[in-house]
């Protein structure tokens, strides 16, 4: 596609998402101010390293977002140990396993060396508070043979614009980058620049910013094109469609493709026919606003009853009125009356207790009332997973969807960037037989919900029990092997550790023929000591 035609249906493309977000950016505003004011404004007008709490009074919903966003971290993505795993679908067999659990360890540790674990904390912040969020990866600039490192970027709110297929996917990403003319010469290449930008390079205008537009889409798009950038690990037919466009003058910069998705955007919730997400704040964005009005105006009454306006007659005072402690200040007496502080009528109290109920209400709305639980006193076995149990039950929906949306794209495109760079060596012939790789999950949140299906056979037993010891039969409607391969991977056993069905078979071939030894060695002294005896009664 010319660039001219490029260029034209890029710009069109991106009035079109700045439309259906428009409606959006007022509420995502307010959820800055009120809970994330770190976030720069939606509109990109911010200035780095200002203040921008003038809204908030009150403290708490930012405080309840941190914590559930840090929960999150804990409970799906911990940087303390590995929180993933590769299984190959269709087949048993010992080396895959081997290969797959080793590539999982280096791409672990190519998180670890990476600034993932920085980025998904901002990530799990926005999304949370605004519903959605954008997570960008790619590996680091070519420097030498091999793999050379993954980085990771959290998109700040208002700096993306999305869309998505027939199936809700989101498969389209426009961002805006504000870059100085040297920045864009560092990124691009100076010669890649428009001319006017060149000239720029050489005067004042150096440091004034532009917008340049980043397009990530599906080469299949029908209003959208794209050609492969030299230099990339991609393919020469790319699925996904990478082009920088110069937004003021109309010019690509660079145009490029990638053969996975590198731009995620997973939404906390999502009402139908919605695009855009909805987090926990939004739900407690009216009782936020309260919160602070509230606060606001308990604020100027505590100042009112320690600092209080003063009443004095008309015409009273003499001199100068002096407020500081010890003052004197002279009156005339025959004016009506004295000096006097005027004392308000407003009862704390009542504020106190409003207050208290409205974060209560917003701490609700973070799950922080579950998700922040203090045990009182002694707690039993059970009442601990009960309480796991509505954890699991009130985030199941966003996990689910922060699972499908953002962790098995994020890790499946890794870990074949890795893979194609050769950074895990040569995989087993067998591999090649595998239905597919997917991503299975170790994190504690990822075992709490797996032991449900645990606490579920306890239970199950536990009934059975009793009745199996009057009619030991009833057992056998149970594949004991099944639970006995399957139970391990919900505590978090790895695969490695546990025999394949060939070996667990051989070993009890040779148990049983170990068995058989004994039993022969058992029934041959049985004879010699029976045939002892009756010899001895026969000499008798």
């Amino acid at each position: 596609m010319p660039d001219t035609d490029r260029i034209r249906t890029v710009l069109e493309r991106f009035q079109e998402m700045q439309g259906r977000r428009a409606s959006w950016e007022p509420a995502w505003q307010d959820l800055l101010d009120y809970v994330l004011p770190s976030r720069a404004p939606v509109n990109g007008s911010g200035t780095p390293g200002e203040q921008r709490t003038e809204r908030q009074f009150d403290g708490a919903p930012t405080r309840f977002m941190r914590r559930l966003a840090s929960w999150l971290m804990g409970q799906m993505t911990s940087p303390a140990e590995r929180w993933f795993a590769l299984v190959a679908k269709g087949i048993e067999d010992d080396q895959v396993d081997a290969w797959l659990d080793a590539s999982a360890d280096d791409l672990y540790a190519a998180l670890h060396a990476s600034n993932f674990y920085a980025e998904i904390a901002e990530a799990y912040a926005d999304l949370i508070t605004l519903g959605t969020c954008g997570l960008f990866v790619d590996e680091r600039p070519l420097t030498g043979p091999g793999f050379n490192g993954l980085v990771f970027r959290t998109l700040a709110p208002g700096e993306y614009w999305l869309d998505e297929n027939a199936q809700g996917e989101v498969d389209t990403v426009f961002r805006r980058l504000m870059l100085t003319p040297r920045q864009a010469a560092l990124k691009f290449g100076k010669e890649k620049l428009h001319s006017s930008v060149q000239d720029e390079l050489k005067g004042e205008g150096a440091q004034s910013e532009s917008l340049y537009l980043h397009a990530v889409h599906r080469r299949d798009d029908p209003q959208l094109g794209g050609k492969t950038r030299a230099g990339d690990r991609s393919s020469g037919n790319s699925p996904w469609v990478s082009v920088y466009l110069d937004h003021g003058n109309e010019h690509v910069v660079a145009s490029g493709g990638f053969r996975d998705q590198r731009l995620f955007a997973p939404r906390w919730s999502k009402a139908s026919g919605e695009l855009y997400g909805r987090g926990p704040a939004m739900e407690a964005l009216p009782d936020i606003k309260t919160l602070n009005t509230l606060v606001r105006y308990g604020l100027e009454g505590l100042i009112l009853s320690v600092y209080p306006p003063w009443l004095f007659p008309d015409e009273s005072l003499i001199g100068r009125l002096r407020l500081t402690p010890g003052a004197h200040n002279v009156y005339d007496p025959e004016t009506g009356g004295e000096i006097r502080a005027l004392q308000g009528r407003g009862d704390f109290r009542v504020e106190v207790a409003k207050e208290q109920e409205l974060r209560q209400a917003i701490a609700q709305a973070f799950l922080d009332d579950v998700l922040g639980a203090r045990e009182q006193g002694a707690v039993t076995a059970t009442e601990i997973l009960d309480r796991r149990e509505r954890r699991q039950h009130l985030t199941g929906p966003a996990v689910a969807r922060i699972q499908s949306e953002l962790l098995d794209p994020l890790v499946s495109t890794a870990w074949l960037m890795m893979f194609r760079a050769g950074a895990f060596g040569p995989p087993p012939a067998a591999l090649m037989a595998a239905e597919r790789i997917e991503v299975d999950y170790l994190s504690p949140l990822a075992r709490a919900q797996k032991m449900a299906r645990v606490r579920s056979m306890q239970d199950a037993f536990a009934l059975l029990q009793p009745l199996a010891q009057a009619s030991p039969g009833m057992l056998d409607h149970y594949d004991f092997d099944a639970i006995a391969r399957e139970v391990p991977a919900d505590v978090g056993v790895p695969r490695t550790w546990l025999r394949n069905p060939e070996q667990v078979a051989a070993a009890r071939q040779a148990r049983a023929a170990a068995q058989q030894r004994r039993q022969a060695l058992n029934d041959g002294q049985e004879i010699a000591r029976t045939a002892a005896s009756v010899g001895a009664a026969d000499g008798e």
